[in-house]
């Protein structure tokens, strides 16, 4: 899957909304994937005293919610 970007990240308060509201058509609302079998989530802290980062991965069964 590419990127394509289509709007600059540097922009007032203003031009972001405006954005939003051009991009808003854009969102695909329909769940043709096929069924979950299973699902992850990640977090990642850091210290700002350390260079050191603290990462996290949990991959869970979809139908169970077991890890």
């Amino acid at each position: 899957m590419s990127r394509v970007a289509r709007h600059s990240f540097d922009v007032s308060v203003a031009e972001a909304r405006a954005l939003q509201e051009r991009l808003r058509d854009a969102v695909v609302e329909r769940d043709d994937l096929p069924p979950l079998r299973t699902v992850a989530g990640a977090d990642v802290s850091y210290d700002r005293g350390s260079p050191d980062l603290f990462a996290a991965v949990v991959v869970l069964d979809a139908g169970t919610l077991e890890v």
